[in-house]
């Protein structure tokens, strides 16, 4: 047992010489630089860290996503200017005035059809539809443009090739003047 305590006694006193040479190493100038140097390498990673989730974001923000196709804010407005349209093709909404067109009075055994009604809804179908080949073709039309450089192979890549140059077109007009040129490295 006596042993044992010695052992023990022993060992604290090591420990406590030891935490003293720690002490002292830490208060000196090795010490010193050791901190400067732990804090320089926690900068450098805060650095790192930042860079990476920039480059990530701007990664993020050029990608071409399904977002592109789909908006649900011009569907919306486009239904609502083709249900403006619908109206004044009818009329101005006399349709609701009448009673025989109201769901809730509908009687399937009374034929309260009329033709020169079935007539005009036809017409009317027939113009909007016109209407919105005639759109189609005018927005084609206003597309393609006759003295413009084709960069592209389908209307997918074309609107991919523009998307692209709205964010590098201003860093790589150099790079293409040198490639027309010939001048390129």
């Amino acid at each position: 047992m006596r042993k044992l305590k010695l052992k023990m006694n022993q060992a604290r006193q090591l420990n406590k010489q030891e935490v003293l040479r720690e002490g002292e190493r830490l208060g000196s100038v090795e010490g010193a630089a050791k901190a400067r140097n732990g804090k320089h390498l926690v900068e450098q990673a805060d650095s790192s860290i930042y860079r990476a989730t920039k480059k990530s974001d701007m990664a993020a923000l050029s990608q071409y996503s399904a977002r592109d196709y789909y908006n649900s804010e011009g569907m919306s407005k486009s239904y609502e200017r083709n249900v403006k349209s619908i109206n004044r093709a009818t009329g101005g909404g006399a349709w609701k005035d009448d009673p025989t067109n109201s769901t809730a009075t509908f009687d399937p055994i009374l034929d309260a059809s009329d033709e020169a009604k079935e007539r005009d809804g036809a017409r009317n179908l027939a113009n909007e539809m016109k209407r919105r080949i005639e759109k189609q073709k005018e927005k084609r039309d206003r597309l393609e443009f006759e003295g413009e450089d084709v960069t592209w192979i389908n209307q997918r890549n074309r609107k991919f090739n523009q998307k692209i140059s709205r964010n590098y077109d201003a860093h790589t007009a150099e790079i293409k003047q040198n490639l027309e040129r010939g001048t390129a490295l």
